[in-house]
């Protein structure tokens, strides 16, 4: 799948902004889980994530996420699995098969809400081809943006704290 450069860009400064330590955008294939997009983690850590994200446990935790339209977060024991981080935090996207994962010691609720917020604007189709233009329509129950509308972070930022606001 080809990578959206806008989108990475907009994950790296999300990244600075809450002090993540990587991000991922994972989507399934068959039964298992790939990663698509990555920003921070290094290969043995890419490799490491994929295996967990396969296990049993793990693909059930991440699937009954993504049915449920509800972010989660894991803890490790320790900083585990050349990851470097204590806690996994499993945003959906709008795809009941892709989500963003945050990886990371702590994320406060502002941090969360980003993150929430961002992943409620990538869809599959979007990765591929980010959309130019400003969609047509809204639902009653949010406003579907697209990271693609927007010419640079500040204005989706903006646009951020104003759904914050709201809420």
């Amino acid at each position: 799948m080809p990578k959206s450069v806008k989108l990475i860009s907009q994950i790296k400064e999300v990244c600075q902004i809450t002090k993540a330590d990587w991000v991922v955008i994972i989507e399934r294939k068959g039964e298992t889980w790939g990663i698509q997009i990555v920003q921070g983690l290094n290969k043995q850590g890419q490799v490491s994530l994929q295996r967990y994200l396969n296990t049993p446990i793990v693909n059930a935790w991440v699937s009954g996420a993504l049915l449920s339209g509800r972010g989660r977060w894991r803890k490790f024991s320790e900083k585990a699995f050349y990851l470097g981080c204590e806690r996994l935090y499993l945003f959906p996207t709008q795809s009941t098969d892709s989500a963003l994962i945050v990886g990371t010691d702590e994320l406060d609720k502002n941090g969360q809400a980003f993150w929430r917020i961002l992943a409620s604007f990538i869809n599959g189709p979007q990765i591929e081809k980010p959309q130019n233009s400003v969609p047509d329509q809204t639902t009653p129950q949010r406003e579907k943006l697209f990271i693609g509308q927007y010419h640079d972070l500040s204005g989706l930022l903006d646009r951020l704290v104003e759904i914050i606001q709201q809420m």
